[in-house]
């Protein structure tokens, strides 16, 4: 590489003449000056000066380390405080009838179950462990299919009422069992905004509290999911939505075995009408 300088020298020459008159009179003087000429000259002189090639040493990138994960939730894979961890989920039955959108605290959900009730009308069940809502709701009554998911993780069932197949189970299994027909007002209210049956709310908070207070264990004992150890980049196509089709019952098929289960010599029998009910509850799901 050349650097070139460039050094200008100028050589100015000045020429001045100045003239006076010969006589000057005591009221008229003449005075008589040259012009004054300027000559300026320049001169470029080029310098053509080598240079060394300099080579500049690029410093290491330090690669960040991989970024610990610590406590991780096993409902959601994110990470969470170690005291999360050691809390009982929550499993709250929240309605889906139009009456009673929006729901509250259902962002909140590690987990969220949809599952067809009746009148083509689903429920949700809403499991609660990182998240703490309050309110949320309107809570609904339990039923027997949704029971069956709940047991995975081993929750606060909190539910108002329920049908008889459900109340039985939540005996018979011996769950964690926050009813909102026996619980105070400290745990469940109603407000205004809605009309009954779609306006009952409680809190993650009051849920919790009112475990204590009957003595259930406060943390729970599931397996929950697996995830990996460290920070992965998954591959894949972005999901923009998700669509769950619900079928009727055939007619001719599954509704015969109903009939069938009803024309028994206990039809009249309410415990054979509600296992009846919850078979059909159930084949309707995985139609």
């Amino acid at each position: 590489m050349n650097k070139k300088y460039l050094i200008l020298t100028a050589v100015v020459a000045l020429a001045m003449t100045t003239g006076c008159g010969n006589s000057i009179s005591e009221t008229e003087a003449v005075a008589s000056e040259t012009p004054t000429d300027e000559v300026t000259s320049t001169e470029v002189i080029v310098i053509d000066e080598p240079t060394e090639d300099v080579e500049v040493e690029e410093e290491p990138v330090e690669e960040e380390p991989e970024a610990e994960l610590g406590a991780v939730s096993t409902l959601t894979g994110m990470p969470v405080e170690e005291t999360v961890l050691e809390i009982r989920p929550a499993v709250v039955m929240l309605d889906n009838h139009y009456g009673a959108r929006p729901q509250a605290g259902l962002s909140q959900a590690d987990h969220i179950y949809e599952i067809l009730a009746e009148g083509r009308i689903t429920r949700y069940m809403a499991v609660f462990q990182s998240g703490s809502p309050s309110p949320v709701g309107p809570v609904r009554s339990a039923r027997p299919y949704f029971i069956d998911k709940a047991l995975e993780y081993d929750p606060n069932y909190v539910h108002v009422g329920g049908s008889m197949q459900a109340m039985t189970d939540i005996i018979n299994l011996n769950m964690a069992d926050i009813d909102g027909l026996s619980s105070g007002a400290n745990v469940f209210w109603r407000t205004r905004h809605k009309r009954i049956p779609h306006n009952m709310y409680s809190s993650f908070e009051a849920i919790q509290n009112e475990s204590k207070r009957k003595g259930y264990r406060e943390s729970g004992n599931f397996t929950g999911m697996k995830f990996n150890a460290s920070l992965t980049e998954i591959g894949g196509e972005e999901g923009k939505y998700v669509k769950a089709v619900y079928n009727s019952p055939h007619h001719g098929t599954k509704l015969d075995i109903i009939l069938s289960l009803l024309s028994m010599k206990n039809r009249r029998n309410m415990k054979g009408l509600s296992m009846a009910n919850h078979i059909l509850m159930k084949m309707t799901i995985a139609s």
